[in-house]
């Protein structure tokens, strides 16, 4: 995938489901991980918890165990410990967002 430019191409442009799974994954990452931390934010662990277990098994189909395991983990600490999560949304998005540079 990589040397594509998202500005030039569309998702009908693959014929592999995994490119096509990995560019939709990118393209709507940042927009996850903005409501993420804006529910962290504001208090709605109830979201974060949504949108933690949703983007798991993204993950897990891309095989990013690593980040599916943080995302399994934030999926669990928001019931535990609201403070925590605000923190560990924090983390969790930079090292995404490191990962997972979109496009």
């Amino acid at each position: 995938m990589s040397g594509l430019d998202s500005n030039t191409i569309s998702a009908g442009d693959f014929t592999n489901y995994e490119d096509k799974l990995v560019f939709s994954f990118k393209q709507d990452l940042p927009e996850k991980l903005r409501l993420l931390s804006f529910a962290a934010n504001n208090g709605d662990f109830t979201e974060v918890g949504f949108i933690a277990h949703h983007i798991h098994h993204t993950f897990g189909l891309l095989g990013a165990s690593k980040e599916e395991a943080m995302a399994l983990q934030l999926s669990k600490i928001y019931l535990e410990d609201e403070d925590k999560a605000k923190q560990f949304v924090k983390s969790f998005t930079a090292h995404v967002l490191n990962v997972f540079k979109p496009n």
